[in-house]
């Protein structure tokens, strides 16, 4: 046996070790160049390293081997591993002439003995390329009626080329998901060879983008650098096929040059890794399909592929199925049937294949007797292919890719040649530590010095010279707002593609987002509502607040609060009758301000037994429960001022009031303060069928401070407290956990803990919210998509489950399908388990996302703006029992999400939804009793609060001004009483009062809310609660 190919050309060295198919000379700029014209093969040979370690001189292959770029995992070479057992043959005397087409195009003819095995083909083809790593390869033959079939290595050659002459290709068999397994770097050119040779015949489809990106990698590594000189226009490139040829165009071919220009200084080692890592996240890379027709004669496609089976009809795929759901396999005559267990199968997969359980339950002999038992039950697709032949095929398929988990798709016999048209190279090194002290070369004897250490830098390589024509004249329309080069570059294509490798695998209608992001919602001081009463009414700014009717005394406290020592200040304005308190609170004090020695406030008690024997109406300070007559009455449409000054000795504390303006005197108390030093206080206040407006100094004041604080500092309204005197509210409620995320440099959180924004161009982030719930009941939350790019997933899981939401068994998610087969941008689909199914429909910027989970009857499910899509998963009926809490948690690339919990009105309320069982039963997760109630392992509510807000503060995101008035408050519980959960959110609601006169607003037209550098800064001074040693003197 032997190989009549000419073999490669002999290698002539000089005496200092430096082949002649390499040039050395010394550059001005400090550097060595070294041109060298080794083919493409023997290039990736010269790379590798032998395992007892480099020599003392230059390896046989020259300079390439020791100043290669850093190629991750490869380079070092195991020893080739021999078949275990050699298969022998009697030698027929009688030799066969095989045509051998290999990756580059190239036909090579090979010289066999009859008898021999096709193990005995591709061991020469595998020596004739010095392949090592030879199981990701093999051979294919044409069969009839013109399907290709693997060639069979433990089988005889006769048996299974029956014409002549034996004519077979060279092929990658399994495609590796992950592209740093490989040991050689000979094995990753070959892949790209492949994959080059599946696009250009139109097997692996592609976008005008990916088309363009993939090219300019490809003419990276064949052509080194950019050359102004040698690489002028798009003549240079026009002989070498990016795409079918119907397909590639000048306008193409422009898009490369410019892309090529912007890699300079990758090696072919890093061109073609960058090649593979946008390759293989394209949706049909390494999928092999075969034709078939489901028992109501329609014709599908099943794809076969590293990760399981698809079902395809048409462009569209209805189905797919990992490997952990295949139950069996098997084919008889004509067909070919798939077993697997009957777990979230698609409605349209059930109709194609006329779907039924099976009677028996997998691993038992007994029948499913309940809906538990569906998680086990086993289905069974059957499907007939034209021959008998070709269902063996495809079951061969099936088992070898299970085997090995990568298979690959055949490419047609008519191959264009790839053979590289660059016939010598450069390559650029740093002068020192390669040519010794001056010297332009090596010493001409390596075995007096010690091989010195090499750092691998980057390579240039010289192109060649091309044809001026070869340009298909096929026009082909795109849109030049789809692709990405690197940023500062003088191209004009916009975005960058320093991480495009991640947009690979996004469907075709993906969006990229604009250069202007939506911006994260700021946290403006508000009353929390987190920290308030539960049922207490309140708008979405926080600024007005109205207790429900007929109700006991209800409370809130400020999300922010000020630290020793200032003087700071905020006005009230009450809009509706009732009773009312003003004050200051501590974070731990009663949210009845008063009821404690931690909190005092200013007001009226509309229930007052002395208020009849009073000479006149008067208001009262409440301290330590302990009610005083003070200063004026209050009624509707009265401004109160509350001051409070901390000293910077920190030994006393003074508040006080105004009455429109007018400031009221100092009251005594009965009651010893216990507030010190190490105490923050906070805006508070407490109501009784009455509703408030606060302003916290983003608008004028009404009525402006005008005395003097004792100090002689200024007065400071609440908003704009320096950060370093503000301290955040530790009772945060429900919002996103950043300590709970893929990764905080690549997913922005909001101050709020509302919105979550993933950063351009880094690929899928996740993240979880800091509560979860456990127990009974039925719950919702909301989510607004802000953005018209990118994709999310949005909805439940358990703590510590994979971020990549659905791609577990502890995930449930409904949105897009993170591998791209979807065709719109957020699909609808439905995930769990790495099962993706079709479920609900698509959503995009402005629509509103309902997530419903039903803790009593696991059911979970979700709407779009208000219309229920159904039950889409059953949880467990062991989980239910379990008291593992589920987290609402959401996953999104390039987009922004925007969450509501139930502490402000929903924009679809689940008793406004039309077939959804007991709606007046769900519960905001906001209103979820305590007891079903559990923070995130994760999760530390003050620290993570501050980390949050300094992290967003370093990030210089601008505050989004309200332009508008906020609206007042519905009556809506935000929380819901634990004792009267059920159906009281309904019958609490506030009907919207427009008259905007009453909170103090003067002209409509005048903007709501002002930056902070604009808040109103008085002067003035005054004390009124004097604290010596920490105890008041009096009031």
């Amino acid at each position: 046996m032997s190989e009549s190919s000419s073999a490669a050309p002999n290698e002539y060295f000089l005496e200092n070790g430096i082949p002649d198919t390499q040039r050395i000379q010394r550059l001005d700029d400090g550097t060595i160049e070294v041109t060298d014209t080794l083919s493409k093969q023997d290039y990736y040979r010269s790379l590798r390293r032998p395992l007892e370690g480099l020599p003392d001189g230059p390896n046989a292959l020259g300079l390439a081997s020791q100043l290669s770029l850093d190629i991750g995992q490869s380079g070092t070479l195991k020893p080739s591993k021999k078949s275990e057992a050699t298969l022998e043959y009697k030698t027929s005397g009688r030799e066969e002439t095989c045509h051998v087409l290999m990756l580059e195009g190239v036909e090579r003819i090979f010289t066999i003995d009859h008898n021999a095995y096709g193990q005995h083909l591709f061991d020469m083809v595998c020596n004739a390329l010095d392949l090592r790593e030879r199981h990701y390869f093999g051979m294919t033959y044409r069969g009839t009626p013109r399907t290709d079939y693997w060639l069979d290595l433990n089988k005889k050659l006769s048996k299974q080329l029956e014409k002549q002459p034996w004519k077979l290709e060279f092929h990658i068999r399994y495609y590796p998901l992950d592209i740093d397994g490989f040991e050689d770097d000979l094995t990753r050119y070959c892949l790209c060879l492949q994959i080059r040779q599946d696009i250009i015949s139109g097997q692996l489809p592609c976008s005008f983008q990916t088309y363009v990106v993939l090219g300019a990698y490809a003419v990276q590594s064949e052509a080194g650098d950019y050359d102004p000189q040698n690489h002028g226009g798009i003549e240079y490139i026009s002989n070498m096929p990016f795409a079918p040829q119907s397909l590639q165009t000048p306008q193409m071919l422009q898009r490369i040059t410019e892309l090529h220009k912007l890699h300079r200084g990758q090696s072919p080692v890093q061109a073609d890794r960058g090649f593979l890592e946008n390759a293989r996240r394209l949706a049909l890379y390494g999928v092999e399909f075969h034709k078939v027709k489901t028992p109501l004669n329609e014709n599908v496609s099943i794809g076969v592929y590293h990760s399981g089976i698809l079902v395809y009809r048409g462009r569209i795929r209805i189905g797919r199925f990992p490997w952990l759901q295949l139950v069996k396999l098997s084919h008889k005559s004509k067909t070919f049937s798939i077993t697997i267990r009957a777990v979230n199968i698609d409605p349209r997969i059930r109709v194609a294949f006329l779907l039924k359980p099976t009677t028996g339950v997998l691993g038992t002999r007994k029948k499913a007797t309940n809906q538990d038992d569906d998680l086990y039950q086993l289905c069974t697709l059957n499907c007939q292919c034209a021959d008998a032949r070709l269902a063996k095929r495809l079951w061969e398929s099936c088992t070898s890719q299970h085997a090995f988990f990568r298979l690959r798709d055949s490419p047609t016999p008519q191959r264009p040649n790839l053979t590289t048209l660059f016939n010598s190279r450069k390559y650029h090194y740093p002068d020192k530590g390669i040519c010794g002290s001056g010297t332009v070369f090596p010493s001409s004897d390596p075995t007096k010095r010690k091989q010195p250490r090499i750092n691998r830098v980057q390579t240039q390589r010289k192109p060649a010279q091309f044809a001026s024509d070869g340009v298909a004249p096929v026009a082909y329309s795109e849109d030049p707002d789809q692709f990405y080069i690197l940023p500062g570059s003088p191209s004009p294509l916009p975005a960058d593609a320093v991480n495009v490798n991640v947009l690979q695998n996004l469907p075709p209608a993906y969006r990229r987002p604009g250069a202007t992001r939506v911006p994260l919602a700021q946290e403006y001081w508000r009353m929390s509502p987190a920290d308030c009463t539960p049922g207490l009414g309140m708008n979405s700014d926080g600024t007005d607040v109205a207790a429900m009717a007929n109700t006991d005394w209800q409370g809130c406290r400020c999300n922010r609060g000020v630290k020793w020592p200032g003087a700071y200040f905020f006005e009230a304005i009450m809009i509706e009758e009732g009773s009312v308190r003003l004050g200051w609170s501590t974070n731990n004090a009663n949210l009845i301000l008063g009821t404690d020695s931690n909190g005092f406030g200013y007001g009226v008690d509309q229930d007052d037994p002395k208020k009849l024997t009073r000479p006149s109406p008067s208001g009262l300070l409440f301290h330590g429960n302990v009610p005083e007559q003070y200063g004026l009455n209050v009624s509707p449409g009265d401004c109160i001022g509350c001051y409070l000054e901390l000293d910077s000795d920190g030994k006393r504390l003074s508040a006080q009031w105004s009455h429109n303006g007018q400031l009221l005197g100092p009251a005594p108390l009965r009651k010893p303060c216990s507030i010190s030093v190490n105490d923050s206080l906070f805006p508070a206040a407490s109501l009784k069928d009455a509703r408030v407006a606060f302003n916290f100094g983003y608008r004028p004041f009404r009525f402006p401070p005008t005395h003097h604080s004792t100090s002689g500092a200024p007065w400071v309204p609440v908003a704009n407290t320096p950060e370093v005197s503000r301290v955040g509210n530790r009772n945060v409620g429900w919002r996103v956990n950043p300590a709970d995320v893929s990764s905080s440099a690549n997913l922005l959180i909001s101050p709020n803990g509302r919105m979550v924004q993933a950063v351009a161009n880094t690929g899928w982030q996740g993240f979880r919210v800091n509560k979860g719930i456990f127990g009974g009941g039925k719950y919702y939350y909301e989510v607004k998509v802000m953005e018209d790019s990118g994709l999310a997933r949005i909805g439940w899981s358990l703590d510590g489950a994979n971020l990549d939401l659905g791609y577990d068994a502890f995930g449930y998610g409904f949105g897009a399908d993170r591998d791209g087969f979807g065709i719109t941008g957020h699909q609808g689909k439905k995930l769990h388990g790495d099962v993706i199914e079709n479920y609900g429909e698509a959503f995009g910027k402005d629509d509103v996302v309902g997530c419903f989970l039903d803790l009593d009857t696991g059911v979970v499910q979700w709407s779009k703006n208000g219309r229920l899509f159904g039950s889409a998963y059953w949880l467990p009926e062991q989980f239910l029992k379990q008291s593992d809490p589920i987290f609402p948690a959401a996953s999104l690339v390039d987009t922004t999400l925007e969450l509501n919990y139930g502490d402000l009105p929903f924009e679809f309320p689940p008793e406004d939804m039309r077939g959804l069982p007991f709606a007046t039963d769900w519960l905001p997760l906001f209103a979820a009793p305590d007891e079903n109630v559990v923070e995130s392992s994760t999760w530390q509510s003050l620290r993570a609060v501050e980390r949050q807000e300094k992290e967003l503060h370093k990030s210089h995101l601008r505050m989004e001004h309200q332009r508008v008035c906020p609206e007042p408050p519905r009556r809506t519980s935000s929380r819901i009483p634990q004792t009267a959960a059920n159906g009281i959110a309904k019958a609490i609601r506030m009907q919207r009062n427009g008259d905007s006169n009453h909170l103090g607003w003067t002209d409509p037209a005048t903007p709501g809310w002002m930056q902070e550098d604009e808040v109103h800064s008085i002067n003035g001074g005054l004390a009124s609660l004097d604290a010596d040693k920490g105890q008041p003197s009096g009031l």
